[in-house]
């Protein structure tokens, strides 16, 4: 019988971390749009609100996919959840 994996695979991790850094910088991005746009008198504010809307759904998104799985690997390889 194989002994069980122990932790996450390199290339798993390689993955998350690298698609949390785009994110990242999706989130950058945006926020540098709101502080730009909320510059301008004349569109400026209908567009920081719905930048700023954008940047909470993303957020908001990204937040529950990563929760998801850290939630799947605390189960997978017995991690405490509440560490």
């Amino acid at each position: 019988m194989n002994k069980p994996e122990q932790g996450i695979k390199p290339t798993e991790l390689y993955d998350h971390c690298t698609q949390a850094r785009e994110i990242f910088q999706w989130m950058e991005a945006l926020s540098g749009a709101i502080a730009d746009a909320s510059k301008n008198e004349t569109w400026g504010p209908y567009r920081a609100k719905h930048l700023a809307g954008l940047m909470h759904y993303l957020a908001t998104d990204w937040g529950a996919y990563f929760d998801g799985i850290a939630e799947s690997t605390a189960e997978k390889y017995g991690f405490d959840h509440d560490r």
